[in-house]
């Protein structure tokens, strides 16, 4: 047994590691409130100051059952931080401080660290966010071969947070949001109380959050160019060409589209079109859609740990989530055929129509009810950790929304001699046409884990991690209006692995000094997936710290996966007035997107092989450096190609549906297999933190001044190789090179990202920026070679307890206040094509309409 200082408290080391969705809802907050009834008056004294003016005034001690300095023994932290610099990081929620350390602990492949609480894994997110940060004594983060020890393969890091021994708040919190642009204006409220008390807790939290439409009509977004749908009309001939060889040679220019005159007694007169020979009639839209859609969302969550006997705990969570939305569309577009033969066409030959509808805007509503449950049992036995987690959940998805008329039914009345330049009614739109999906989705997981010592060896422990675990996941969709289905998967699995860390040579131990510290890990898994029969997975690698300080690794991992459910019963929807850019034409166009799952996909294969160090230079600073070379393999992933590009087009010919005037009119996106995906990366991590000043005593009767805290972190990523194949035998696409698949700038080769903040006594700012480095794609005329540049954000908060400012008004005490803005330049990418202009797609409205936005949070906790 020993003791450490943490944060100006004593730590005593133990030596060991310890509608129907209405009425559910319903259920869990009835249940939630009886959870407050049991806590009762002996959950916990009160735990001290949250507000940097004074110490923790309870028994001065904090038991942590772990070992000195880390969630595991044998494996170093890359880095730890005690209460201080969580105070200091300005944090108000969980969520937050999770925004701030996830730079510092996602693994060089981008994946975001495993979470832990006290050393213990969890059931899972939804059991710490409503934990506050004043509940912690601090946090650590390991590296990606700790992982193992938890049954998880080497390849992501752990994020392990420390509660304090007793600790007992009520969090009320508000907030409110602005686009400095104007609209797109968000507000919440959140409420939450928490009661620590040795081996108890219980978390109840509520929040409510409302985010306001911005409609297009509030952006300086230009209107398209080549949209040829208006209330009136424009022509074109529906078998390409000039529309009519007299026009053309009376307008002494061939015309090849042109407007439909405003009176409709005209529009039968081929002389009237000779004052529109060549102009379009252009409608604007704007008003009438929404670049960001209204979202409401309603949040319940609860936790409750109680110990059930000698050295076992039990942890249950329940989560409830209600989320409904609203977007514009537009007003119906209707692309007719009239016939030569139509008695009102002003034209001998075949035309297409364009027209709008203005009978009433498209809405599309949707709606999310999600209900979780969790436990996690932990425990010991003999020298073995053991825990099993279950987690039981369902979602309700639901949509529904208008799609517009029955083009077949109005060609046909057209091709019987109906008026299609008229003013436009019921009699040949015929009734409104909608369409509806639901998709209803359970799970149930269960896992078992048990990790302990096998064998003493001269090096050190033999440790051996086994797993056992098993799923079921049900999905029900039903589709109505444009595709009506009736689609439901199921899939069950039961799987189990073993994982052993050989240790091979210690200078700790005496065997083989001079080799340092050298172990190797090894992991297999088999599991039986149904319609996928039998996956496998393995990794082995190598840890090796020849000295202090340093440490490196090399770890292959091969992985077979079931794609997600979601892929195969995602309903079938239709979107229309979509704006789309063609890379064939160099335009953009509005069409109708096609969105749905796909049944039959076949099981991803990846291997990832890398090779990292950690770097601690300085003993006595907390300065770290870390990077990992990366090189990844995966055969079958799931993906959607959502860019239209002569190759694409080339290779996927069914997604792609043109008009007979050879304009984009139908875009089907739905996941399959790509073949092969091949990449590389180069990710390198500086973090360092440091106390600042000196932290001077209470004096008669004065709260103690506590010093400040710095941070500073920054991850260059170079990405070196990123090639995709569709199809096997087929040209491979080089992301890097120029090819696309998404028609996205994200396919750069070089970003930074960077983090840090400055504090003192709980006050500061904190701040993190990315640098995206500028990438193209290569389209194949001038007007498709696009240049996106590079793109700076950053994102700053700054934050302050009011008493410090206004000590006298004591009802200020523990209350924060916290401004934040993001984008404060108001940066973005701008994207130029070879010509120097910018295609409409990529005007700024459409890829960041929300632009310089700043959020303002009123916090007050009551202990």
């Amino acid at each position: 047994m020993g003791k450490i200082l943490i944060g100006g408290r004593t730590v005593i080391l133990t030596g060991g590691v310890r509608n129907a969705g209405r009425d559910r809802l319903l259920t869990g907050l009835a249940t939630c409130a009886l959870l407050v009834c049991a806590a009762g008056p002996g959950w916990a004294q009160k735990a001290g100051a949250a507000d940097g003016e004074e110490e923790d005034r309870d028994s001065g001690e904090l038991i942590v059952h772990g070992r000195r300095g880390s969630a595991i023994a044998d494996i170093a932290p890359i880095a730890a931080f005690d209460a201080k610099f969580i105070e200091g990081t300005g944090a108000t929620s969980m969520g937050e401080l999770l925004r701030i350390l996830t730079p510092m602990a996602r693994s060089a492949d981008g994946s975001d660290p495993i979470l832990l609480l006290n050393g213990q894994r969890i059931s899972g997110w939804e059991e710490i966010q409503s934990l506050p940060p004043e509940a912690l004594a601090g946090n650590e983060i390991l590296p990606e071969t700790a992982a193992i020890k938890y049954g998880y393969p080497p390849t992501r890091r752990l994020l392990n947070f420390m509660t304090k021994a007793r600790f007992r708040s009520i969090d009320l919190s508000a907030y409110g949001g602005q686009s400095t642009a104007g609209g797109a204006g968000t507000h919440g409220v959140n409420a939450g109380l928490t009661r620590l008390a040795g081996k108890r807790r219980l978390t109840l939290a509520g929040e409510y959050s409302h985010s306001d439409p911005l409609l297009s009509s509030r952006r300086p977004l230009a209107l398209d160019p080549d949209s040829l749908f208006d209330p009136i009309g424009n022509i074109v001939n529906a078998a390409g060409g000039e529309i009519d060889p007299a026009l053309s040679a009376a307008a002494g220019r061939p015309v090849y589209a042109t407007g439909v005159p405003a009176d409709v007694r005209d529009r039968s007169l081929p002389a009237a079109y000779l004052a529109t020979a060549g102009r379009l009639n252009i409608f604007d839209v704007r008003p009438f859609s929404t670049l960001i859609d209204r979202n409401d969302t309603v949040k319940g969550n609860g936790v409750f740990k109680l110990p059930l006997g000698e050295g076992t705990d039990a942890t249950f969570t329940f989560n409830a989530e209600r989320s409904w939305g609203k977007s514009l569309q537009g007003y119906p577009t209707l692309t007719l055929f009239v016939p030569a033969g139509n008695p009102y066409s002003p034209f001998d030959r075949d035309l297409i129509l364009y027209r709008v509808a203005q009978d009433g805007i498209m809405k599309q509503r949707s709606g999310a009810t999600t209900l979780k449950a969790q436990s996690v049992v932990q425990g010991g036995l003999a020298g073995w950790q053991w825990d099993v987690t279950t987690a039981l959940e369902e979602a309700d998805k639901t949509s529904h929304g208008d799609r517009g008329y029955d083009l077949f039914a109005i060609d046909r009345a057209v091709a019987s001699g109906a008026n299609p330049f008229a003013e436009l009614g019921p009699a040949l739109l015929g009734p409104r046409l909608s369409q509806s999906a639901n998709m209803v989705s359970r799970k149930a997981e269960t896992k078992a884990v048990a990790r302990g010592t096998l064998v003493r060896l001269p090096a050190g422990n033999l440790s051996l991690v086994t797993t056992v675990e098993g799923g079921w996941a049900d999905s029900h969709t039903r589709s109505r209006g444009y595709v009506d289905n009736d689609i439901r998967v199921n899939q069950s699995r039961v799987e189990g692995g073993l994982t052993v860390d050989i240790p091979l040579a210690s200078k700790r131990e005496n065997a083989l000094p001079f080799l340092g510290e050298l172990s190797v890990n090894l992991s297999a898994r088999i599991r039986d997936v149904q319609d996928y029969g039998a996956l496998h997975d393995t990794t082995y690698g190598v840890n090796w710290a020849p000295v202090k300080g340093l440490q490196l690794s090399v770890t292959r991992n091969d992985t077979q996966t079931a794609p997600n459910i979601d892929y195969r019963s995602a309903a079938t929807v239709q979107n229309v007035n979509v704006p789309f850019f063609d890379f064939g034409t160099g335009r953009s166009a509005y069409v109708t997107l096609v969105t749905g799952g796909t049944p039959g996909l076949l099981p991803e294969r990846r291997r990832v092989q890398s090779y990292g160090f950690t770097l601690k230079p300085f003993e006595k600073t907390e300065l770290t450096i870390s990077g990992t070379y990366s090189e990844t393999l995966i055969h079958d992933v799931t993906g959607v190609v959502s860019a239209l590009t002569r190759a694409t087009e080339a290779q996927l010919p069914e997604q792609f549906v043109r008009d007979a005037f050879g304009r984009l009119d139908t875009v089907i996106l739905h996941p399959f297999n790509f073949y092969r995906q091949r990449q590389r990366n180069l990710t390198v991590q500086f973090n360092f933190w440091t106390q600042l000043g000196k932290e001077r005593p209470a004096v008669a009767g004065k709260p103690a001044k506590s010093r400040g805290n710095l941070y500073l972190g920054m991850s260059p990523n170079l990405t070196l190789r990123d090639r995709v194949e569709l199809r096997r035998g087929l040209p491979a696409f080089d992301l890097l090179g120029g090819d696309t698949l998404d028609g996205s700038q994200y396919h750069y080769r070089a970003a930074v990202w960077g983090w840090g903040g400055l504090s003192r006594a709980g006050d500061g700012f904190s701040f993190n920026w990315q640098y995206i480095g500028p990438s193209h794609i290569h389209g194949g005329a001038p007007q498709t070679d696009l240049h996106f540049g590079s793109r700076f954000n950053l994102d700053v908060t700054a934050f302050v307890w009011l008493r410090h400012w206004l000590p006298h008004e004591m009802w200020l005490k523990k209350t924060k206040l916290s401004f934040q803005i993001m984008n404060p330049f108001d940066s973005y990418s701008h994207v130029r094509d070879a010509n120097g202009d910018t295609p409409f797609r990529y005007q700024r409205a459409l890829i960041d309409p929300q632009g310089r936005t700043f959020k303002i949070t009123l916090r007050k906790l009551f202990q």
